[in-house]
Parts: C-alpha cells; structure tokens; sequence
C-alpha cells in the first residue's frame, strides 16, 4: 500500500484546512517508516481530523484567524464561480451528455449551497465562540468575584473568632470578678453574722428593757383603771343617791296628788249623793204632786227640766269620777313602778358600794404591787443604763461594720457596674457577630447564586461546543462530500473533454468522408463515455 502524500495540500475553507495543512507534515515526520507503508492518506486524515476535535474553542478560533482574507475554493484548476453548463454549446451535447451536465450544475449549486451553510456556520460559530469567550470571561469574573467573596468570608471569620476570644477573654474576666464577689461576698456574710449575733444580743437586752417598761405602763395604766373604776363608782353612787332623792320626791308628788284626786272624788260622790238625794225628793214631790197635775204643769216641766239638767249632770259627773279613777290607776301604776325602780336603784347603790370597798381593797393591793414594781424598775433602769452603754459600743461596732459593708456594697456595685459593661460589650460583640454571620450567609447566598450562573454559564458552554461539534461534524461531511463531489466533477469533466476530442475526431471522419466503421467505433466510444458518466453519477 503506498503511504501518505507528504506533498499534499488540503484546500478547504477555514480553520480545519489551516490545521491540516499545518499538522500533515508534523505527523508524517513523527511516523515510521513501516507505519507510513501501513497507513494511507484517509487514516491519517481521521487522525488528525480527531486531533481537530479535541482542541478547545479558543485553539480553533486561532486557527480560524490565521485564514487568510479572500481564500476560494478550487477545484482541479476551475474556479468554483464558473459554472460548467457554460463551457460548451447545449446544441452540440448529446442527451446524456445535457443530462450529466445539469447533475453537474445541480452539484454545483448544492456545492455553492454549503459553502453558504459553512459560512453560515463559520458565522454562527464565531458567534458561539464570542458568547464563549464572554461566558468565559462572566466565569472569570464570577471566580474573581467568588474569590473576594471567600477573602470576605474569611476576614468575617477571622473577626468572628476574634470577637469569640475577645468574648472569652470578657467570661474569664466576669468568672475572675465573680469569684472575687464570692470572696467578697463571703467576708461580709461573717461580718453580718457577728453583726447579727451582737444583734441579736442588742435585740435582746432592748426587749427585756422595753418589756420592763411595758410591765411598768401596763402596771400604770391598769392603776389609772382602777382610780378610774373608783371614781366611775363613786359618781354612779352620787347619781344613784340623786336619782333615788328625785324619785322619793316625785313619790311623794304622785302621793299628793294621788291624795288630791282622792278628795275630788269623794266631793263628787257627796255631790252625786245629794243629787242623788235630790232626785229621790223630787220624785217623791212629783209623786205628791201628780194630784195637782193640772196646776203644777209647769212646776212639772221645770222640774223635767231640772231633772234633765240634774241627769246630764249626773252624767257628767261619773264621766268624771271614771277619768278620775283611771288617772288614779295610771298613777297607782306609776308609784307602783316608781317604787319597783327605787327598789333596783337601793339594789344597785347596795352592789356599787360593795364595788368600791372590792375596788379600794384591789387598789390597795396593786399600789403594794407598784412600788415592789417601782423598785425592779429601778433595777431594770440600772442595768439599761449598763446594757446602753454595751449598745453604745455595739453600735459603734455596728456602724464600722457597715461603713465597710458600704464599701464592699460599693466595690460590689462598681465591679456590677464593669459586669455591665462587659456584657454590653458582649451583646455588642454578640451583635457584631450575627452581622457577620448575615455577612457569611449573604456572601454564602451570592456563591451559590454565581455557581447557579456558572453552572448555566458552563450548561451554555456544554451546549455550544456540542453545537459547534455538530456542526464541524456537519462541516466536516460536507467538505468529504465537496472532495467526493470535485473528484467526481473532475472525473465528469475528463470525460466531457475525451467525448468532445472524440465528437470532433468523428466530425472530421465524417468531412473527411470515411466508412462507416468509424462511425460505428465513433459510437462504441460514446456509448462507453456516457456508460461511465452515469456510473460516476450513480457513485456520486
């Protein structure tokens, strides 16, 4: 098999024909010899074609520059501008021969087709290499970006930690001051129990002190009750004295007049009596008189009257001897009670003075009780005097014990104040820090945001070299098929030319005025040109 043309020269549009007809060379010197002998021009063809593969974008794109300006096609030494239906005359081609040559024109047009997709896709491929250049540079930039950002997250770490020491530093510090509050707090609670057991002590001598005092105001006062009570009685006994004098008064008015009414009723008894008595001797002169009925008429009415006026007098007068009896019973009642009541009263004046001989006696007794009282008093008031002095001391004790527990509250507050402000340098440090962490969460958010946008910028990347490889792909099939397709015109047009040459060999036979042998070879010749025209058709 004979090996590779090392003289050959690939005439393809754009960068993959630069590529090849640098890299063909290269390759051939970087074979042996039994490998050239082994491999034709087709392998080595594919294996460079796969080498074209596996650049990246930005290594075509270079190749694709170096293109120079204004590059065309040829085509076995015809401009592929020129169309072949024009090299000869439609009236002298034969029917095969018109036929082959608009398949020709056909190819041609379909060549010229492609080139227009090639440039078509040469346009959209620097288009899609731009966009891929400008991904590149939105990665780049999304990378630049995500490095900062990272920078970012790492000063926030470092003030995060910082802040966390800083944070240690403020608990060490409070635990420090805590445990000097202990101490702190531990001598003043010895203090305050001695404090509390002088106290206490204190509490004690000044209770049973008060508790003197007190026996000796309730002694008094219970004095002043009784003093009180004595005079109460006595002046209950005036009163019971004066009252029983009034009543013994108003008992012998009532008597008087209990007598005076007595009198009156006895005077209108006799009254009525007489009347009475009047009466009788009336009715017996009118009796002594009804003889003389005729001439004491009106002795009769006078008597009728007086005897009218007699009994509305009668009347009268028992009317009055009967308000006159219950009078009398109303003040027989009166006395009655009045005599009940003088009775309670000599009950009670009996009861008060046995009172007062019970109260003297019981005054007398707590008098004694007071001045044995007024004796331990004055024993109590000596020993108050001794335990004020003790308490004078105490408290002079007490008051320096709590001018330092003043200053240790003091110090305690101060050091409550510097706890304060290291827990608000705490909070603000705690502050700082949920900044930060919003800091990280919004620098985590724009990460993941750019690698959104990286990962669809390297999708987009994805999708436009498998475009750009199906299109090579595409481009690379239709430059075989333009190399098939020139081989074939070239072919075609040899033999257009041994058919024309032998069209005008047969013509000058014929003016010429040869038999008809030539004819028949002339023919055989262009049935044969023609049977290899449709065969190189049918292959095409």
């Amino acid at each position: 098999m004979p090996g590779p043309d090392p003289a050959k020269i690939f005439k393809v549009f754009g960068g993959y024909g630069v590529f090849m007809n640098e890299m063909w060379p290269q390759a051939l010197s970087a074979l042996s010899q039994q490998e050239r002998e082994r491999m034709s021009d087709g392998d080595l063809t594919l294996r460079l074609k796969s080498q074209w593969e596996k650049l990246s974008g930005a290594e075509r794109h270079a190749y694709q520059l170096r293109v120079p300006p204004g590059a065309v096609v040829e085509l076995a030494g015809v401009p592929a501008e020129v169309p072949y239906s024009q090299t000869r005359p439609d009236e002298e081609a034969s029917e095969d021969e018109s036929e082959a040559i608009q398949r020709l024109d056909v190819s041609q047009r379909e060549f010229h087709a492609l080139q227009s997709q090639v440039g078509d896709k040469d346009s959209s491929i620097e288009l899609l290499q731009s966009q891929l250049q400008d991904s590149k540079e939105l990665v780049r930039i999304y990378r630049l970006r995500g490095d900062d950002l990272e920078t970012d997250l790492k000063a926030s770490q470092q003030r995060v930690t910082e802040s966390q020491d800083r944070e240690y530093l403020h608990k060490v510090e409070c635990d420090r001051l805590k445990e000097k509050l202990a101490k702190e707090q531990a001598v003043v609670s010895d203090l305050s129990e001695k404090v509390e057991l002088m106290s206490s002590q204190i509490q004690e001598s000044q209770a049973a002190y008060l508790s003197a005092v007190q026996r000796e105001e309730v002694l008094k006062e219970q004095v002043n009750k009784f003093e009180e009570k004595l005079q109460d009685a006595t002046e209950r006994g005036d009163v019971l004295e004066k009252g029983l004098k009034h009543v013994e008064g108003e008992r012998e008015v009532y008597k008087g007049q209990t007598h005076v009414l007595r009198e009156d009723l006895l005077d209108k008894q006799t009254k009525l009596r007489s009347t009475n008595k009047d009466l009788t001797m009336t009715a017996v002169d009118l009796e002594s008189l009804k003889e003389s009925h005729e001439g004491m008429a009106e002795d009769l009415k006078k008597s009728k009257k007086q005897y009218a006026e007699a009994a509305l007098r009668v009347e009268s007068l028992e009317k009055e001897c009967q308000e006159a009896k219950a009078q009398l019973e109303i003040k027989e009642r009166q006395a009655a009670r009045l005599e009940v009541v003088v009775e309670e009263l000599n009950v009670k004046l009996e009861d008060a003075i046995l009172e007062y001989t019970e109260e003297r006696k019981q005054a007398k007794d707590y008098a004694e009780k007071l001045h044995s009282k007024d004796s331990q008093v004055k024993k109590i008031a000596t020993e108050a005097t001794f335990s004020k002095d003790s308490v004078q001391r105490l408290c002079s004790d007490i008051k320096q014990f709590q001018d330092r527990e003043a200053q240790l509250k003091e110090q305690i507050r101060s050091l409550e104040g510097e706890i304060e402000k290291w827990k608000q340098r705490l909070e603000e440090s705690q502050g700082e820090v949920s900044e930060l962490k919003d800091v990280n969460w919004r620098i985590a958010e724009d990460l993941q945001k750019s690698k959104v946008s990286l990962r669809e910028v390297e999708a987009m990347v994805k999708k436009t070299t498998t475009e750009l490889k199906s299109g090579k792909g595409r481009m690379v099939e239709a430059e075989a098929r333009n190399i098939e397709l020139s081989a074939n015109v070239a072919k075609l047009m040899e033999a257009l030319v041994q058919a024309e040459a032998r069209e005008k060999e047969a013509l000058e036979l014929l003016a010429e005025g040869k038999g008809p042998e030539k004819e028949r070879k002339k023919k055989k010749n262009m049935q044969r040109s023609r049977t290899t025209a449709s065969e190189l058709m049918a292959g095409r």
